[in-house]
């Protein structure tokens, strides 16, 4: 890990309270918590067993153990179950992706965005 990467994980542990982007994967599992609400770990899995985008059970426990520790996911503190629940909406979410999206792929221009969008959707015919 260079110097410049280290410096930038610490200001961020620092200084940012709101968790990071999610990735592909972890959006699969907050996609489910959205649709399901507070679940188990074996229900999401489940859920996505059913879409055929799991592996293991445990592979999913992991996942969702680390976006715990990266504030995605909030745990009750009941020993019974354990149940998981999203930490920000979906529209949260999806406006912080989006914010993203513009800040990497249009060097932060909405317009540029947006003029993509009435590009693809004259071409989809809709």
């Amino acid at each position: 890990m260079s110097a410049l990467s280290l410096k930038r994980l610490i200001l961020n542990m620092t200084n940012n309270t709101e968790p990071p982007l999610p990735t592909h994967k972890e959006l699969l599992i907050l996609t489910v918590l959205w649709q399901l609400g507070p679940t188990t770990v074996r229900a999401v899995h489940e859920h996505l067993k059913q879409r055929h985008q799991t592996t293991t059970y445990t592979t999913t426990l992991k996942m969702m153990q680390v976006m715990l520790d990266k504030g995605l996911l909030v745990k009750n503190t009941e020993p019974v179950a354990h149940i998981y629940t999203t930490k920000l909406s979906q529209e949260t979410t999806q406006i912080k992706l989006t914010r993203d999206l513009i800040d990497r792929g249009f060097s932060g221009r909405l317009e540029d965005l947006q003029e993509l969008l009435e590009k693809i959707k004259k071409s989809s015919g809709k």
